[in-house]
């Protein structure tokens, strides 16, 4: 992505509330604009991105409130039609009810006439201070650019309006320092007019409980109950039962795995298989943080009234080779079967990107540069959902 022009103001904050607009020209290239299978229909263009954004935030000493919005316009060069339309709108809470009871709510409405092709320039540390805030699958539902690759992993391709809306409530309790536990509620709406896609309402519910057992060892336990109702067809249910630990090597260094079961269900089938999740991840030394993950699991088919079981392997290296300098290496690779109509995707992807801090003051004003190369490919037994991609990015980026 070439980025030609950015432009960000930020009024000064009034009793803990801040207003931020910002707006975006972009430049981008790639070989397969289409995510088209079939070479001879496959179209490589550049894209000018247009972009406007604002968010409105409160934050005291126990709370947050964030309401955020953008609308994007992608034009190819080449013709000036107009390529993909997206608009997201977010709302965050978080308040402390008191040092042992905290609450999150978030709600969040994406359209886009590609699904998973989101993208608002986040970089990793910015993908990671949303984590801290609300942590990673809630970011992932929120920030798909957070994780690029596995947005593309058993999705519906094409070009289609697709809409969905998100409302996720979790409520944390503190019995003393070792011992806490949660409870948590989501509710997720899909749906769109595209021929072959199935309108879908999902809920689901959580309990956890995490037991410090020292200051460098963590056990948990996790449950939930999913139930995924689809316009047309019968519901499918997924429980998910698993227990696992979180070791601490250093400070900032941990490597943490927990294996359970999924149980899914349907109208005409029924069926166990098991769950695994591994990761190792954190700083190495100051310069370099690494992130490499397993996981093995069921999830709902959004699109289509199915279950796409799947595994996948990724992972991540950035290592700052000056203080402004920083290199970021990611890589993909996955595998799922949609259950019921017997079609297995394989996906893999990679990344480089090299970001330079030009310049920052302390109130947030920066320029920055990125240069790298993206790259992924789906190889799927139907045919008709193959496709490959690479695209070039080379920007420079100006906020003030």
């Amino acid at each position: 992505m070439l980025m030609t022009s950015a432009h960000a103001y930020e009024f000064p904050p009034y009793e803990g509330l801040s207003l931020k607009i910002e707006g975006q020209v972009a430049e981008s290239y790639s070989n397969n604009v289409n995510y088209s299978s079939d070479e001879s229909d496959t179209v490589e263009d550049w894209i000018t991105q247009l972009s406007l954004g604002m968010g409105l935030k409160y934050e005291g000493e126990r709370r947050l409130l964030e309401v955020m919005g953008s609308i994007n316009r992608q034009i190819r060069t080449d013709t000036g039609d107009l390529e993909n339309s997206s608009e997201r709108g977010i709302i965050n809470f978080r308040n402390e009810f008191s040092k042992y009871d905290l609450i999150t709510f978030n709600n969040t409405f994406i359209h886009t006439e590609v699904p998973g092709t989101i993208d608002e320039g986040l970089d990793a540390a910015q993908c990671e201070k949303l984590e801290d805030l609300f942590g990673r699958e809630q970011v992932r539902r929120t920030f798909p650019e957070c994780d690029r690759f596995e947005e593309e992993f058993g999705r519906f391709t094409g070009k289609f309006d697709s809409y969905s809306n998100t409302a996720n409530v979790d409520y944390s309790r503190n019995f003393s320092e070792r011992f806490r536990t949660g409870l948590g509620y989501t509710y997720r709406r899909n749906w769109s007019d595209a021929e072959g896609t199935n309108d879908s309402d999902q809920n689901t519910f959580r309990a956890r409980a995490d037991y410090q057992y020292s200051a460098a060892t963590l056990y948990f336990m996790r449950y939930s109950y999913s139930n995924s109702s689809y316009e047309s067809g019968t519901d499918v249910d997924i429980q998910r039962v698993s227990a696992g630990i979180r070791r601490y090597i250093t400070k900032r260094f941990y490597i943490e795995g927990s294996g359970g079961v999924d149980f899914t269900s349907s109208e005409n089938n029924s069926e166990n298989n098991g769950r695994i999740e591994a990761a190792i991840a954190g700083e190495l030394d100051p310069k370099t943080t690494v992130r490499a993950a397993y996981m093995k699991e069921d999830e709902f088919a959004s699109s289509t009234e199915d279950v796409f079981r799947n595994w996948r392997v990724s992972g991540s290296i950035s290592r700052a080779f000056m203080e402004d300098l920083n290199l970021v290496l990611s890589g993909f690779h996955g595998e799922g079967e949609f259950v019921s109509i017997d079609v297995t995707d394989t996906l893999f992807g990679g990344s480089v990107n090299l970001d330079y801090l030009f310049w920052q003051d302390k109130h947030g004003k920066r320029v920055s540069g990125r240069l790298g190369y993206t790259y992924s490919d789906l190889k799927s037994t139907d045919e008709s959902r193959d496709y490959s991609r690479s695209g070039v990015n080379l920007g420079l980026t100006a906020g003030f």
